[in-house]
């Protein structure tokens, strides 16, 4: 026996035993994903790594070819090709991570590095270079977001931050003494005795199952903050300066009002016996409804040891926390600070996790959102960064080809441009849910993943030659605003187009006005403003996708014989029959798609559970 919510008119839609025997095939087959939303016990972070590479010196010699040279008036700078990378060091140290090829995720491109001809710098510029606080805080675009997903199909989140530094033999096994602190200064003096020194970035990463983007990287920026008071700490004139030198070791610092504030310590005067300050900026509070998500100046208390040599006058300074007597008891070690942030308790939706980095710092405060975790956060990581990039009409294209599961390759040398357009189509396409590949960052080595027989969104910083890209590839070049394709046939339409333009189209020249691409630098953070207009452009594209299939239960039909176990068809040529003829080619091929059949399975499934419980309650 079937039962019809509405019959359709016209034609006959085929078979209804068919078509329900078809349909519990398919339920049998397919079982719906569990929840990828882990639990409250789960560790906050999975595990933390440093990936670089770590040479042996010298460095074995490049030909001519693999490297350029870019002269300025005030450095003499080689880079060379970029190198494989490794993982240096690893918390928690006692427990494996089973994720392959982890290294390549963290340097898409490999590590880059470079030479600077000591000879060509000026003191203040090499000391700049080597204690630089701000290498990191002034290129948000070396902050961005990689994701995996486990053997288990969890999401795993990596949370990243380049960071560029000197490199040496050093291998990285401990932060928690001052005698491997002050190995890493004496071998960053070693490096500045010859012609040249050796920089390269390293990436500094959570692994994740909870996407506190936010989070994450407020703790990073403490530990490097606390890592560079320590680094600075070391210090050694390492050429002669005359008494009459003036030259100063500048470390701006802005404040929440973008003022410049400058601390100058004297290369050629020694430190005193009386307790120095110098300033740190972190990342000191990132609950919006608390103090903003700015940057503060954080000030830590240190002690001068003095050190005598019968060439120099060098000196070294130990930062340390003011409620702490001892260096090794101190509780600002970055092991310590990981031991404990792995420990804090993942707070339940709409409460608030605290942490403090170390006594002398601020504590973080993050809100976990109530609803909607993964869609709030990468809303506010992604969406205004999409929409400063890519002009509409090629929005509108890439939508239309998510939803049709076409393969499309993203590509830009930017990887938190690269990492924000790529997740930017989880969030976009509610309530949808995309049910094939997604890699916002590809490494290089890994481009035969093209030719993959399934659909994709990959995101590359590196595009193969033509000629090697397959013919039903999409790419979209995130720079030049362009895409391509060689497959000549016409990409289809939204369906009610006009309908989703005239709701869509304002608020997105409102966003566009608010972004300003042709005189505003790339919106690594947005203001509240940009994200409330973001969070309307997505309930606008979600309204419009509910909208499509409003009246869905008016083409299904359920069979009733089992009341234990009702079962209902959704008919989709019933469905196309009262649609104007114009978008029946892109539903015909929506209805095609894993994404469409997850979302109608679903409805379907809930339909039934309903039905299910209403007769059962009939019954008692």
């Amino acid at each position: 026996m079937f039962s019809w919510w509405s019959k359709p008119k016209g034609p006959d839609f085929g078979n209804p035993e068919a078509l329900t025997n078809e349909e519990r095939l398919s339920r049998m087959l397919h079982n719906p994903k569990a929840s990828r939303t882990a639990s409250t016990s789960t560790p906050v972070f999975e595990h933390f790594v440093i990936m670089g590479f770590q040479p042996t010196f010298p460095l074995p010699p490049l030909p001519s070819s693999t490297s350029t040279t870019a002269s300025t008036s005030t450095a003499h700078i080689e880079v060379h090709t970029p190198l494989e990378p490794s993982l240096l060091y690893q918390y928690p140290q006692d427990v494996t991570i089973e994720i392959p090829n982890l290294p390549t995720f963290c340097f898409p491109k490999g590590v880059e590095w470079r030479k600077v001809n000591r000879s060509t710098q000026k003191e203040v510029d090499l000391l700049n270079i080597l204690y630089n606080q701000e290498s990191h805080l002034n290129h948000l675009e070396d902050q961005f977001v990689f994701l995996l997903t486990t053997e288990d199909e969890q999401v795993m989140y990596g949370i990243c931050i380049y960071k560029e530094e000197v490199i040496n033999n050093k291998t990285i096994e401990k932060w928690d003494t001052l005698r491997e602190r002050v190995s890493y200064i004496q071998l960053i003096e070693q490096s500045m005795q010859g012609p040249d020194i050796i920089l390269a970035k390293r990436c500094y990463c959570f692994l994740s199952r909870f996407p506190f983007f936010k989070l994450h990287f407020a703790v990073l920026n403490n530990i490097l903050a606390l890592e560079y008071s320590g680094n600075t700490s070391v210090y050694k004139d390492s050429r002669p300066m005359s008494a009459s030198s003036d030259a100063r070791l500048q470390m701006k610092t802005p404040n929440k009002n973008n003022k410049n504030h400058e601390y100058e310590q004297p290369l050629d005067s020694p430190p005193t016996n009386s307790k120095s300050r110098s300033t740190l900026r972190v990342v000191s509070q990132i609950d919006d409804s608390k103090s903003g998500t700015g940057a503060g100046d954080v000030r830590m208390r240190s002690k001068s040891i003095h050190t005598s040599s019968p060439t120099s006058s060098s000196f070294l300074m130990n930062i340390y926390p003011s409620t702490a007597d001892d260096f090794y008891d101190c509780s600002n070690t970055a092991e310590n600070i990981l031991s404990r942030y792995r420990k804090c308790t993942v707070p339940p939706p709409g409460n608030t996790l605290s942490f403090r980095s170390a006594p002398d710092l601020p504590t973080i405060q993050f809100k976990r959102p109530t609803l909607d975790e993964e869609e709030n956060v990468l809303c506010e990581y992604s969406l205004p960064i999409l929409f400063y990039e890519l002009s509409r009409e090629n929005f509108y294209t890439l939508l239309s080809c998510v939803l049709l599961e076409k393969k499309i390759c993203i590509y830009c040398e930017n990887l938190r441009v690269l990492s924000s357009v790529v997740l930017s189509w989880i969030t976009l396409i509610r309530p949808f849910v995309y049910q094939s590949i997604i890699i916002p960052l590809l490494p290089c080595s890994l481009n035969t993943m093209l030719d993959s027989p399934v659909p994709f969104i990959i995101g590359t910083p590196s595009l193969p030659p033509k000629s090697e890209i397959p013919p039903d590839v999409i790419v979209v070049d995130v720079e030049k605003d362009k895409l391509y394709w060689k497959d000549i046939r016409v990409l289809p339409r939204l369906p009610r187009f006009k309908e989703f333009e005239s709701r869509f189209r304002p608020i997105h020249m409102d966003i566009i006005r608010e972004l300003s691409p042709d005189v505003r630098p790339i919106p690594y953070q947005s203001s509240h403003t940009m994200l409330r207009m973001v969070e309307e452009i997505c309930l606008v594209t979600q309204s419009y996708f509910m909208s499509l299939f409003s009246d869905f239960h008016k083409h299904c039909i359920r069979e009733v014989t089992d009341s234990n176990n009702p079962i209902t068809v959704f008919l989709k040529e019933s469905y196309l029959a009262q649609t104007p003829k114009q978008d029946q080619g892109w539903l015909k091929e929506f209805f095609q798609t894993q994404t469409f059949f997850a979302y109608s399975d679903k409805r379907l499934r809930s339909s039934d559970e309903k039905e299910r419980e209403r007769r059962n309650s009939s019954v008692t």
